[in-house]
């Protein structure tokens, strides 16, 4: 779903998988102090989980816009 998010606003990011990559979840545990995922870096910003409103702040994007898109996310996923 975050990627999902991610891809709807037209945000460029890095996908690191670290199921594959030891340095990846070693940088991972490091940021985020836990090993769930996904985790997400904005500045210096950490969120671990799908945080739409406040991943949505962080990177500038309109939250009214976010919530239709929550809703249309999730309609998705339940398909």
């Amino acid at each position: 779903m975050t990627k999902r998010f991610l891809d709807m606003h037209k945000v460029r990011y890095e996908e690191i998988n670290v199921m594959e990559s030891k340095k990846g979840y070693e940088e991972m545990v490091k940021k985020s102090h836990q090993s769930g995922v996904p985790v997400v870096e904005v500045g210096e910003h950490i969120f671990v989980g799908f945080h739409t409103t406040e991943l949505a702040k962080a990177l500038g994007i309109n939250r009214s816009l976010v919530e239709k898109i929550k809703a249309k996310i999730k309609r998705k996923h339940k398909d």
